[in-house]
């Protein structure tokens, strides 16, 4: 009887062992696949990062720039992969640099127009180039544009032209005025 006891007691003891060594045990983030989620923020968007195969990882660097008032932000990746503002006297915020880039591979739209012979690009802002301008250099030297126009009258959205492609985009407005407040005030110290 004693014995029995003494198995069961350390059966007890064995399995708490197993308890307390899987809650101790870190857990291992699994990097999100964005191109196959359904529903929660970007239900029914678009995102321009996979309109233009442009994967966060793979910018080299960005200009912001202000057509209307010459101002521009750079910031590019140095030896390391880390962002540095090269024009800008100070430190570059790391994670706002982060999340700047994030936020021009994500720009979400929901509408694109056809451009045809007869579109009059100054109906959507572009007197003569925009608001804003986005480029980007990626690692492989390839390079994408992206030209802000005006406000969409019925939406919260912005007017855009990207790259060469014939439509014109209509990106939504937060992650746009994200990117100005950034030129405007870039996030160096």
């Amino acid at each position: 009887m004693k014995r029995r006891g003494l198995f069961l007691l350390l059966g007890v003891f064995i399995l708490l062992a197993i308890v307390a060594l899987l809650q101790s045990r870190p857990s291992t983030p699994s990097a999100v696949d964005m191109s196959n989620q359904t529903g929660g923020v970007f239900e029914g968007y678009e995102l321009m990062g996979q309109t233009l195969g442009m994967p966060v990882e793979e910018i080299a660097a960005i200009r912001l720039s202000s057509a209307q008032e010459g101002e521009q932000f750079i910031m590019s990746r140095d030896g390391t992969g880390n962002w540095i503002a090269p024009n800008e006297t100070g430190t570059l915020d790391g994670e706002t640099a982060a999340n700047i880039a994030k936020t021009v591979v994500l720009l979400p739209y929901q509408t694109t127009l056809d451009i045809t012979e007869t579109t009059e690009f100054e109906t959507y802002g572009f007197t003569p180039n925009g608001t804003l301008s986005i480029e980007i250099l990626m690692r492989d030297g390839g390079t994408h544009a992206i030209a802000i126009g005006g406000l969409v009258p019925t939406t919260d959205a912005y007017y855009a032209l990207v790259d060469e492609l014939p439509q014109i985009f209509l990106l939504e407005r937060a992650p746009v005025d994200y990117l100005q407040v950034q030129l405007d005030s870039p996030p160096v110290s």
